[in-house]
């Protein structure tokens, strides 16, 4: 039952005008700093397919890739970073795999300069997913939270949250929204400006 209120939910979120729209604005936002590398930049993860960050100005970040485009391996909860660092962050498909996102979302916050802008994108009515590599046994999901056979990428430790618009500007609350977006397959995309 709850396979195909999703399926339906992401047909819905993955059509239309308002997903090339934010996919438009998403791409003119990234553009922007991989243009400029005079500004300093955080990638909280690099997902796969990619195998590079952004740009030699984005400084990435992830607690259990291992693969050598990730610049330092940390904990989102306590970011190993300087107060007011950053004049970009990009944080997509992140926050649902962090056990306390209103501690992540304080520390974007704290590394992030006055007027840094942010682009977040965080699940709304996506399947769970603890893993990128699903493992199911007579109908179970299985939980492999730890799995070392798993490749780098592939562990991502757990799928705890999912986000309205208004759940993701509150604890992103130091960001001031620019936009709301209709993201890929049942997301929301969140872009804003530090105050």
């Amino acid at each position: 039952m709850w396979n195909l209120l999703f399926e339906g939910l992401q047909e819905h979120f993955s059509q239309g005008p308002d997903q090339l729209k934010y996919e438009s604005e998403k791409i003119r936002v990234l553009n922007k700093y991989v243009n400029d590398q005079t500004k300093k930049c955080l990638q909280i993860g690099v997902n796969q397919p990619y195998t590079n960050k952004f740009g030699p100005n984005f400084t990435a970040i992830d607690k259990f890739d291992k693969r050598p485009c990730i610049d330092i391996n940390c904990d989102l909860l306590d970011l190993p970073l300087k107060d007011s660092e950053f004049e970009f962050i990009v944080c997509n498909a992140i926050l649902e795999h962090v056990q306390d996102p209103f501690q992540a979302c304080r520390e974007l916050q704290r590394v992030a300069k006055p007027g840094c802008e942010i682009w977040c994108e965080v699940p709304f009515a996506q399947p769970f997913h603890p893993t990128k590599k699903w493992k199911y046994s007579d109908g179970y999901l299985l939980d492999t939270f730890g799995d070392p056979s798993l490749p780098a990428d592939e562990n991502h430790g757990g799928d705890f949250w999912r986000f309205t618009p208004q759940g993701i500007s509150v604890i992103l609350n130091e960001f001031k929204p620019i936009a709301f977006y209709i993201a890929h397959a049942g997301g929301i995309g969140f872009h804003g400006v530090r105050k």
